[in-house]
């Protein structure tokens, strides 16, 4: 049988069996939770790991879902992005992320790229030309326009018939090969998505942005070298073996992409897991042959992961997910996420020998990854224009996935014996600059000269872990759940997200999202100053109730002379003066000096003191914060003898200070001490002791983070 000329009819055949063949193979299944996609790609590709070559067929079939008829369609052409040095992608990525020269010194040749070789509609051969819409590339075919032979109206379907040829890049990010490893993403001819505006998403590919697509149904028909280990998205089975290639065929409902691995060495370990919410979604755990003890860990990691999510926001609607441990051959695909499919860390001996061994670092990207089925896969946001709605909420849920399963103070495991707090395990090894822009809000992909990472990971996360400490974990997971019931399957905005919490959570909530998302600085709140010094009688003359007494320079031997009576006379409350400067916003908040008497908690008093009934200590303390509307925070004193006041804050203005006459002095002040604020950017200053004490000190498992983070972010992180 001659392969290559019966393709396009079988594929063609079974596109408009689809629908039937979803059902027949799987029965008993159901998909009520899976809308009717608008879109369905039969593809049958055929990958020559020798040359890196595919061959493909693909028929496509789009519903045109805008208001007006449509006279041409813009196509992703993914894999030219690795065509030649001076693309978009490899123009603002490559040489400066992966090391260009490197990747030529180890390929010759690593370039990949992707091209239609007839583009048919009803027969009738189509022309294309590639367009730059953003940034005017000549030289870049990320993107291509097809001129439709008939215009399709609203509500009809156009019919493609697609034959294209295409070459993995040599592993050098997200996708390629090397040796008898391949990890195939973004691989084929696309149909650009359509925005929740009504309009296509012609945006080229770019290194700091990642993709956007409509819902479809895939059914894929993929030939790889016989006896070759593969993971795909989706539900498959090996159908045929013949001329040493082994062909298997996946489908899908309902997702915006598909990707698949495979590899000589590699082995697929399947694992039922019975959902907290009912259903069993199996496990496939694909990594390098000869390390199956290790597959129960990261069974465990994906199961807690589906379940955290599965009962907090909405149950997971597919019946597969694949966690893809790449061989070292494979690092450049590390920490990606595909429908029903993503990359971890490393398979192999890594997690064997110390000291990652007893780390929680794999069980992290896999939090993370699986995070992103939700809000990569689910929400299907725009990356391309709105990153962080993916990357955020995905950061936040990674560490309470990780909080849940492990707990916060040791989720990110130990390390020589010592617990590795969740958070800074993943929230803590970027940068810190506090001259950051708002949260990005226009095309993620022109998003540059500050860290990406603090913006689109770490901001949108951290604020919600705020929002959770400040108003409840419940109210925040409220939120959630009320957002994928409304807007799974639809494309959502910011603003959608605001108006779920605006209904669900009320003003309050809905206030500081708004504020974190458009402030442009990224708050920090900090000890500037603690101290204390013994009081003595001010020089000159002073006012009793006897007598007016002049004190000279020596001040004499009254020492207490001119004391504040309320301060000397409380029985056990703080006579605490707090200076407000006030603010501005629509109108002028005057600001002002209050005195406070507070009934302190009492806390052991130090070792070292001593009380002295003929002294008495001048305490002041100054604190900054980011003048934020709605980020109130609690700031906690603490005297010498054991004696604790707190002050609620409503971190309205950029300081505050106190001031206090007792007879045990200052000893610290600590802003925020149930850490509550986590986008508090540099935690390690919300303390200070009058003498350097360490009163926070900072993380011993800081040193650590920058581990998981790379791991987690992967060589081939876009960002």
């Amino acid at each position: 049988m001659n392969r290559n000329h019966s393709m396009l009819h079988s594929v063609c055949r079974r596109l408009v069996g689809a629908t039937m063949l979803f059902v027949l193979w799987t029965p008993g299944a159901t998909f009520a939770d899976i809308p009717e996609s608008t879109i369905r790609y039969s593809i049958e590709v055929r990958l020559d790991p020798a040359t890196r070559d595919l061959h493909g067929q693909e028929a496509i079939s789009w519903t045109n879902t805008l208001r007006e008829p449509v006279t041409s369609i813009p196509m992703h052409l993914y894999l030219n992005a690795f065509s030649n040095e001076a693309s978009t992608w490899n123009r603002d990525t490559l040489s400066d992320r992966f090391g260009l020269a490197g990747i030529l010194e180890r390929f010759p040749d690593p370039w990949g790229w992707t091209e239609p070789t007839s583009i048919r509609q009803n027969g009738n051969e189509l022309a294309w030309q590639a367009i730059a819409p953003d940034d005017g590339n000549h030289l870049d075919r990320s993107l291509i326009e097809v001129q439709l032979a008939a215009p399709v109206a609203p509500g009809e379907t156009l019919t493609l018939d697609v034959s294209w040829q295409g070459r993995l890049p040599a592993a050098a990010a997200r996708t390629g090969g090397y040796k008898d490893f391949f990890f195939v993403a973004q691989w084929f001819p696309k149909i650009a998505g359509v925005k929740p505006e009504g309009e296509f998403n012609r945006h080229q590919f770019f290194g700091v942005t990642e993709f956007f697509a409509d819902f479809a149904d895939y059914e894929v028909r993929i030939g790889i070298p016989e006896h070759w280990g593969i993971a795909a998205t989706g539900k498959g089975r090996l159908v045929e073996s013949s001329d040493g290639v082994d062909w298997h065929e996946y489908r899908q409902r309902g997702v915006i992409d598909f990707a698949f691995t495979t590899g000589a060495d590699m082995v697929n370990i399947v694992t039922p897991h019975a959902l907290a919410t009912g259903g069993t979604v199996d496990i496939h755990i694909f990594q390098p042959q000869g390390f199956d003890h290790q597959v129960p860990r990261w069974v465990a990691a994906t199961a807690a992961a589906l379940d955290s999510m599965s009962t907090r926001i909405m149950p997971y609607p597919y019946e597969t997910v694949s966690v893809v441990l790449p061989p070292m051959a494979g690092l450049r695909s590390l920490g990606m996420e595909y429908p029903t499919l993503f990359t971890g860390g490393p398979g192999g001996r890594i997690w064997d020998d110390t000291p990652l061994k007893t780390t929680h670092a794999n069980e992290s990207v896999i939090a993370h990854e699986f995070a992103h089925q939700y809000f990569m896969g689910l929400m299907a946001s725009n990356e391309f224009e709105d990153a962080f709605m993916d990357e955020g909420m995905t950061e936040y849920w990674t560490v309470e996935i990780m909080a849940e399963r492990w707990g916060e103070k040791a989720g990110g495991g130990e390390l020589f014996g010592r617990p590795i707090d969740v958070n800074f395990a993943n929230l803590s090894s970027r940068p810190v600059t506090e001259s950051m822009p708002a949260v990005w809000s226009g095309p993620s992909f022109l998003a540059r000269g500050f860290s990406i990472g603090r913006q689109f990971y770490d901001r949108p996360a951290t604020t919600m872990q705020t929002a959770a400490r400040l108003f409840g974990q419940d109210t925040v997971d409220a939120i959630f759940a009320a957002y994928a019931s409304r807007w799974a399957f639809r494309h959502p905005r910011m603003e959608d997200f605001w108006a779920v919490a605006d209904d669900v959570a009320g003003a309050d909530v809905a206030a500081l999202l708004r504020e974190a998302y458009l402030r442009p600085a990224i708050p920090d709140y900090k000890v500037v100053s603690v101290a204390a010094e013994k009081y003595s009688a001010p020089r000159g003359y002073v006012r009793t109730d006897d007598a007016v007494v002049y004190v000279g320079p020596d001040r004499g031997d009254d020492k207490l002379l001119g004391l504040d009576p309320v301060a000397a006379g409380m029985d056990d409350r703080v006579a605490l003066d707090i200076v407000d400067p006030g603010h501005t916003r629509d109108v002028r908040v005057m600001g002002g000096i209050e005195r406070r008497l507070i009934a302190p908690q009492h806390t052991a008093a130090d070792d070292d003191y001593m009380p002295d009934e003929e002294s008495f200590y001048v305490s002041k303390a100054r604190i900054e914060g980011p003048d934020w509307d709605n980020l109130p925070v609690t700031v906690r004193l603490r005297f010498a003898d054991g004696a604790v006041v707190e002050d609620e804050w409503n971190g309205k203005g950029v300081y505050r200070e106190y001031r206090a006459v007792r007879a045990a002095p200052l000893d610290s002040v600590i802003i925020d001490p149930d850490y509550r604020i986590r986008l508090d950017i540099v935690p390690v200053n919300n303390g200070l002791s009058r003498e350097a004490k360490g009163v926070v000190p900072g993380r011993w498992s800081r040193w650590v983070a920058a581990v998981f983070q790379a791991i987690a972010e992967g060589a081939a992180s876009w960002l």
